[in-house]
């Protein structure tokens, strides 16, 4: 089963019951990494479910299932053009833990890192050539992104323009 078909599942076999002052208390951004889909909105109703002590717990438990299994995916591509190093992230629910976790990528490999593209529910790539020109694109898949960022990095007198990374962030 597929992460979309199985979210989709939960979505048809669920009511949402959630009252207001619920979705306030459980209205938080969860930063993970795992691609796995079951990973991500489990971890994420562990942690919704953390933050109430109610005694409706079944209620509780059905507004997590439907807040978690319906947020939007974030990601960021981080790049020093004076090194090359660069980072990417996907799979955050906010676009500040998107950002945060690119930059601490591409700091492990060199300084001088800056968010160069954030994006949600899209894929996007960053292509650089050994001139210090980068250029980054978003498509409708990684191959799109790909094949975008490569031609604007040549745009941009990009010479020998390579794709450094590539991701998306979507279900």
């Amino acid at each position: 089963m597929t992460c979309e078909s199985h979210r989709s599942k939960l979505r048809g076999s669920l009511a949402p019951r959630v009252s207001t002052a619920l979705v306030a208390i459980v209205g938080l951004s969860i930063a993970l990494t795992a691609p796995v889909c079951a990973d991500t909105v489990n971890h994420c109703i562990d942690s919704c479910m953390d933050t109430y002590s109610g005694s409706d717990q079944w209620e509780l438990q059905q507004g997590c299932v439907n807040q978690c299994s319906n947020q939007v995916n974030y990601g960021a591509i981080a790049y020093s053009a004076s090194n090359g190093a660069f980072g990417y992230s996907f799979a955050y629910h906010s676009a500040a833990e998107a950002n945060q976790h690119a930059v601490s990528n591409c700091s492990r490999n060199g300084d001088g890192c800056k968010v160069v593209l954030s994006f949600s529910e899209n894929c996007a790539a960053l292509a650089a050539g050994d001139n210090n020109r980068f250029a980054t694109s978003l498509g409708d898949g990684v191959g799109d992104a790909r094949g975008r960022a490569l031609r604007a990095c040549e745009h941009n007198g990009g010479k020998n323009c390579a794709i450094k990374a590539s991701t998306c962030a979507r279900d």
